[in-house]
């Protein structure tokens, strides 16, 4: 298991987090050209709204209809300067990660060390 350092404190940007199952139809909104490239800010058929990556989409045509490819969760986790977490996966600047309270979700990966730690 990997498990990293927090060196920057991060607040969950949005609460519900956006979730979609394959085959679900959202709304691409807008591509965020910046510092999270790779992201799409879609709308599903209750009007919930979130960051998906392209990688979980059909293509994607701003203003239109795309298709989730895959089931993806956007919800992001709080995480506090010091905390150890455990990673499972990396994708468009952002780690998944889980706390010692067992709480998942996305953590930005400027707010996490570069290098694993021993988290015995």
């Amino acid at each position: 298991m990997t498990h990293i350092r927090v060196i920057r404190d991060w607040n969950q940007s949005y609460d519900p987090a956006l979730k979609v199952a394959r085959g679900d139809q959202v709304l691409a909104i807008k591509r965020d050209s910046g510092k999270w490239a790779g992201w799409v800010w879609c709308t599903d058929k209750s009007r919930l709204s979130g960051w998906l990556p392209e990688q979980v989409l059909d293509a994607v045509l701003i203003g239109e209809n795309t298709t989730a490819t895959q089931d993806f969760d956007t919800i992001e986790l709080t995480v506090s300067i010091g905390e150890i977490l455990f990673v499972s996966n990396s994708l468009n600047g952002w780690i998944w990660c889980r706390n010692s309270q067992d709480q998942e979700g996305w953590v930005p990966d400027n707010c996490l060390a570069a290098e694993p730690v021993d988290a015995a």
